[in-house]
């Protein structure tokens, strides 16, 4: 059995997922569609396919089959199959191409909770990678049960979203799509920041965007969406970061949100210290992120916090505004 080092198939697979999902979002446009399996671990080895998730509510279950298989796509029917899982396979594009249906809530979220787990974990990859190459001499049949119990392994010791960073207050967590209801719950509380950006309320998309909305030169793997936690496990903020974008030293803060209940406490100062102590023990050299020129309170936090503005944007269009931008920097690490 042949693998492929991940610089072999990965840039391609990035490309074909993104034709892919654009065409089944017009055919699904409600679906949840998520790029899973080995071309969406960072570094991963592969046979060289692409996999894809697509996630449904159960009223539309039944339909989604039918809308899949007018894609092109066929049922596996050797693979395991049940009233919440649907496999499909295609061969008619560059990479062999799977798509698991699957339905929204259920176990089998566990294709997102594994690939998360992979991404931020390196001793998992390289253990996962170690695996592989010793497979290479197994039948498919071999390998496939190999590789089922290393996963099962991994997901076993999943109890709950790994801890990133903790400060005095709060526990900062590696969230996923699984997690999607809270962002939207604490989004409909920062309600006033998306006025103010976009000029009208949240909604599923702007959640969806903590963790799907990456640059289009970025691997999805970069992204790195940390939820923070109260003692009570109740979310009240949000960090979007996006990690080695600009340069491999340098990570982007996309998005910091904080619940209005948090505010004006001190306690953003507290998180963005603690999480500028991770971040340095990551290697990193530098943060920057951009504030839109109307948010005069986030200018300021970002200005206290020791960051400097070096380049200004002219105005874009966000939602139903428009908004010039400035550039701002931490140099953490000389």
């Amino acid at each position: 059995m042949k693998f492929l080092a991940p610089e072999a198939y990965q840039p391609l697979a990035q490309e074909l997922f993104h034709h892919l999902s654009t065409m089944i979002r017009q055919a699904l446009p409600g679906s949840r569609i998520e790029h899973i399996g080995s071309s969406a671990i960072a570094g991963a080895v592969s046979k060289g396919d692409l996999d894809i998730f697509v996630g449904v509510e159960p009223g539309e279950f039944q339909d989604t089959i039918v809308a899949i298989e007018s894609l092109g796509f066929r049922i596996k029917t050797e693979s395991f199959r049940n009233e919440w899982l649907c496999p499909f396979e295609s061969d008619a594009y560059a990479l062999p191409v799977g798509l698991q249906l699957v339905m929204n809530g259920t176990e089998f979220e566990k294709f997102l909770v594994f690939r998360d787990r992979m991404n931020a974990d390196a001793n998992l990859r390289s253990a996962y990678n170690e695996l592989k190459r010793q497979a290479s001499g197994l039948d498919e049949d071999g390998y496939r049960h190999a590789k089922s119990e290393f996963i099962e392994s991994v997901l076993s010791t999943v109890n709950r979203r790994p801890v990133l960073f903790k400060t005095t207050h709060f526990t900062a967590e590696l969230l996923s799509p699984a997690d999607l209801g809270l962002v939207i719950q604490l989004n409909s509380e920062c309600s006033d920041f998306y006025f103010l950006q976009n000029g009208q309320s949240p909604n599923e998309a702007d959640a969806r965007e903590l963790f799907e909305q990456v640059p289009a030169q970025c691997h999805p793997s970069m992204k790195l969406p940390i939820g923070l936690f109260d003692p009570q496990k109740t979310l009240i903020g949000v960090l979007d970061v996006l990690r080695g974008y600009r340069t491999a030293s340098d990570w982007y803060i996309g998005l910091m949100l904080l619940s209005p209940r948090f505010r004006g406490q001190g306690w953003g100062a507290e998180i963005h210290s603690e999480f500028v102590a991770y971040a340095r023990q990551a290697g990193v050299k530098r943060l920057m992120l951009a504030v839109l020129e109307a948010n005069d309170a986030g200018r300021r936090f970002w200005l206290r916090c020791g960051y400097r503005k070096f380049k200004n944007y002219p105005p874009r269009q966000s939602g139903r505004r428009f908004h010039s931008l400035s550039e701002f920097e931490l140099v953490i690490v000389e």
